[in-house]
Order: structure tokens, then sequence, then C-alpha cells
């Protein structure tokens, strides 16, 4: 008697630290409200960053926590209507700091996504402009509901504008559907080195 007992002490203290060393995932998406960027300057370019939720030191189950990117929204100002000139507002979500004094190009391999809202205005003759939504938003999902893996600690949110009228400061903001998703050591490696 004494011995069955003492065996299930041992099953249950062993099943205590397994369920100890698994990561609880919340697959439920959820929203991450990046900063509401605002030039203090026309046609510069501002960044912000926002820490991340991502849990990427391998616990004793060689399991680590991830974003899923599933859609990203960006929002911006409109760009100004000028008579002859293409204006430009862009916005950036990006791996890493690009600074201010370039803004990325697409196929940076540290840009995650990004939107360009024109006007090309020819003259005030040939009628007014059409402004797009405000709101852009794009899917990382690949059809079948997996997103985008992000192991980062931090994501920035860049914006540019171009050609926009003197004293028209612009800002724009973005928001990130995600949900976290446990990885392996292995595929952790291959999104950080990504």
């Amino acid at each position: 008697m004494i011995k069955m007992s003492r065996n299930r002490n041992r099953m249950k203290n062993a099943s205590n630290r397994a369920s100890q060393a698994q990561i609880i995932v919340d697959v439920n998406p959820q929203f991450m409200n990046m900063p509401l960027l605002q030039q203090t300057a026309i046609n510069t370019i501002v960044e912000n960053k926002v820490s991340t939720p991502v849990v990427n030191n391998v616990g004793q189950g060689g399991q680590a926590l991830v974003m899923e990117i599933l859609k990203i929204f960006f929002f911006s100002d409109a760009p100004d209507v000028i008579a002859g000139v293409e204006a430009t507002n862009n916005i950036s979500l990006n791996k890493k700091t690009k600074g201010t004094t370039a803004y990325p190009e697409l196929n940076d391999p540290d840009v995650i996504m990004q939107d360009a809202r024109k006007v090309d205005f020819i003259a005030a003759s040939t009628g007014g402009g059409m402004f797009p939504s405000p709101i852009s938003v794009y899917d990382l999902t690949d059809g079948a509901g997996n997103g985008y893996l992000y192991g980062g600690k931090e994501l920035w949110l860049q914006m540019s504008t171009v050609n926009n009228a003197a004293a028209q400061t612009k800002k724009a903001t973005a928001k990130v559907l995600y949900r976290m998703k446990q990885v392996n050591s292995n595929e952790l490696v291959g999104i950080l080195q990504e």
C-alpha cells in the first residue's frame, strides 16, 4: 500500500513539473496599438517604437512564444492637393529603426509592410482630387489562416511625407492584429535570422 502511494505521488509530481514547463499560448487574435506619429515640420520622417509581447527565451520544453501577425491596419492623413505636384504620405511597419534621414523601400528586409497614399493633381481646372479611405488593411495570412511569424522584441512605425504644403504637418498610426504562437527552438532561430 505504501509503495503504491509513493508511485502515485511521483507521477503527480512529474505531471506538475511537465505542466509548469509548458508555455500557455493565447490563440485568440488581439490588437497592438502603435503610437501616433505626428510631424513637427512638413515633409519630414518620424518614427517610434513599441515593445512586443514576444518571449523568445527558450524554456525547459524547448518552446518560445512569437507573434503571428495576421493583419496590419494603417491610418494616415490625406496628402495635400497642390496643382502640378504629386504629394505622398508613406507609412511603414519595420523590424528595426530606419532613422529619420531616409524612408525604406518595400524590398528592404527590415520592412514588414508599408503603405503609400498619393495624390497627383494636374490643375485646378481639371476638377477635384479623389481621396481613398484613410485606412489601408493588409492581410498577412497565407489563405489557410497562418500569419507572418515575428520574434523580435520591438516593432517600429515610420512615416514620411513628400511635397506636402507648408504648415501642413501630418499624422499616422497603425494597429496590428496578432496572436501568440508557440514555436520550437529551431523555428525560433529561423524566425530571428530572417
